[in-house]
């Protein structure tokens, strides 16, 4: 017994002392692959620190636990350490305006770990999740800090994020943010998929790398809330919604269109899109209502008003440069980047032929051309005659829609994004697709 006993000790003693690796680092937000100056992130793996250790004052320490983190050679502020993950933020201090490659080490008492490489942009938005992982509902507030969890049209409400780069006065890594500080590129927020009037986006006050939003709600289509900033968009969460009343017998599918596990994807702007049907009864004295497909990429939103028996359809769609592979309109902002070769950017933002396999299906336009305007758009305000057969409240109606996914560079060999179809801000209809990344 006393020989299995010293045994096991020394296994622990071996474990405790391995040197660290670092096996993924994702956003502390959002838990994808796309990081800003000032964005937390997790880092996981093995043997990263010998106990469990959480930062308890701020300034927060450069060594927690007799561990350390550097990006780019810059020391990292460290919230939480243990032996399978660390929380670190990114200095403020490194300076990029587009993807800039940057080594992650972690360093423990038992050595260094190798070199992970990380891809850092001017902008990263990710919004905090009441699960802590990205997903589901958003963390959302009133003005008195308190949960809410069905914002109403008109209400203020804080929301935080990390990742929404530079601040008026710059932000430290080395203290907590000041009473007031003022984020210096402009971001836009979709509440239920209409824009959301945004009050103040700073720094929140007291914290480190936490951003906070004042938000006025609008009128929302949809439970989904995002970010846009410099044309970055942030995770997809999701807002509590009151219940709707307006129609009854609702069938609906929706057909998603690539990217697709069979056609993998090789740059980190693919295109996709989606074509749905929907079925409805619309209930005696109906209240406009609205029928929404969506994906990360785009949708289409067709607003139907019952008493006056009108319908408007709103879409997005590539532009018609786009779609040949010419994205030289989004430079400097954004770069399209080539997972190929080792994710650096094609030479003018413009797609080989040769690699371009961007055809979308017509009917994902609903039978309208692509617009030429610059992408990546939202709604852009394309107003179509609908499709609907009525007899007794009966009401049909198809479409679609076409866009392009934003995948960050990293080391994630696959993806997945999410097809929905809302119709009176319920969900009849979804359809989840996982695609490949090669050149990984």
């Amino acid at each position: 017994m006393r020989t299995k006993c010293v045994g096991l000790l020394l296994v622990l003693s071996a474990a405790a002392n391995a040197q660290p690796v670092i096996q993924s680092v994702l956003n502390g937000a959002s838990y994808t692959e796309a990081f800003a100056p000032g964005s937390w992130m997790a880092l996981f793996g093995s043997s990263l620190a010998p106990a469990p250790a959480m930062a308890s004052t701020i300034p927060l320490p450069k060594t927690l636990g007799g561990v350390s983190v550097t990006v780019d050679g810059k020391p990292a502020a460290l919230s939480y350490v243990s032996a399978t993950q660390v929380n670190a933020l990114i200095p403020f201090e490194i300076e990029t305006e587009g993807f800039l490659r940057v080594p992650v080490v972690v360093t423990s008492p038992a050595g260094a770990s190798k070199e992970f490489p990380i891809y850092v942009n001017r902008n990263a938005p990710a919004l905090f999740t009441q699960n802590s992982a990205g997903t589901g509902r958003a963390l959302i507030f009133d003005g008195a800090f308190r949960p809410v969890d069905q914002p109403k049209q008109g209400d203020v409400v804080i929301l935080y994020a990390t990742g929404l780069g530079k601040t008026d006065p710059p932000a430290s890594s080395d203290s907590a943010a000041p009473p007031t500080s003022h984020v210096v590129d402009d971001i836009e927020i979709f509440m239920g998929d209409q824009q959301a009037e945004l009050l103040y986006a700073g720094l929140a006050p007291g914290f480190v790398g936490v951003y906070q939003l004042n938000v006025r709600v609008p009128s929302v289509w949809t439970d989904r809330l995002y970010l846009r900033q410099r044309g970055w968009l942030s995770n997809v969460v999701r807002i509590g919604r009151p219940p709707q009343a307006n129609c009854d017998n609702v069938v609906g599918t929706i057909h998603p269109a690539a990217p697709t596990a069979s056609s993998p994807v090789s740059y980190s702007f693919p295109i996709l899109g989606a074509t749905f049907e929907v079925e409805l009864y619309v209930r005696p004295g109906a209240r406009p209502f609205v029928v929404a497909a969506v994906a990360e990429g785009g949708g289409s939103f067709t607003r139907v008003d019952p008493a006056n028996g009108v319908a408007e359809t709103f879409a997005t769609s590539p532009t018609r440069s786009s779609t040949n592979g010419d994205f030289s309109s989004l430079l400097p902002t954004q770069n399209i980047m080539d997972f190929t070769q080792s994710c650096t950017p094609f030479p003018g933002n413009v797609i080989p032929a040769s690699r371009n396999n961007a055809g979308v299906p017509n009917e994902l336009w609903y039978s309208v051309p692509p617009p030429d305007v610059k992408f990546p758009q939202y709604a852009v305000g394309i107003t179509t005659p609908l499709r609907v057969l009525q007899s007794g409240g009966r009401l049909g109606m198809d479409g679609g829609f076409a866009d392009y996914l934003q995948i960050p560079c990293g080391s994630r060999k696959t993806g997945k994004t999410l097809f929905e179809l809302f119709v009176d801000g319920k969900v009849v209809a979804s359809q989840e697709v996982t695609y490949q990344i090669s050149g990984r």
